[in-house]
């Protein structure tokens, strides 16, 4: 079944997306799944000490951050329109590295301003000839908010 280029993934369900996602994230953070999250992190043996089931508190955070990966990697196959893989290849996972990593590891707003602030950068340095040619304006738009990148890659449990 083909779909029309509206209802493909384009900057409106990419913001809608980041903005659920930062909802979710905050709404896990504040909770007590959150705290227990946070404590995980910080120090386990003492997490533990203080009833924490770490590896429930693992595997919780693991699945949330899968889900919010594979919701990612859904608009991301609907803005290629085919996956294969060579769409992710080194420097993809080194370039999602390089935006956590700039960020800061434990910060979520540090992670999204990095992702935009890299992309923004790849794209000036990149040179006329690996210029992405833009359908519409919502491509255009789509190419410089890449924040489904720092949401996916990033870890479910921030200090902000």
């Amino acid at each position: 079944m083909v779909f029309p280029e509206s209802l493909l993934a384009n900057i409106w369900w990419v913001a809608a997306v980041a903005w659920l996602t930062l909802f979710v994230v905050v709404r896990v953070i504040k909770s007590t799944h959150g705290r227990a999250l946070l404590a995980v992190r910080e120090d386990e043996v003492a997490a533990e000490a203080m009833g924490v089931n770490s590896t429930k508190a693992k595997v919780r955070a693991f699945m949330i951050g899968a889900f919010f990966a594979g919701l990612a990697g859904g608009l991301y196959g609907h803005y290629l329109t085919v996956l294969s893989p060579a769409s992710f290849d080194f420097n993809k996972s080194f370039e999602i590295m390089i935006m956590v990593v700039l960020g800061g590891m434990g910060s979520l707003s540090g992670s999204v301003v990095a992702a935009i602030f890299f992309d923004i950068l790849k794209r000036v340095f990149a040179g006329p000839e690996s210029t992405v040619r833009c359908r519409s304006k919502d491509d255009y738009l789509f190419a410089h908010f890449n924040w489904h990148d720092a949401f996916a890659t990033s870890r479910t449990f921030w200090s902000d």
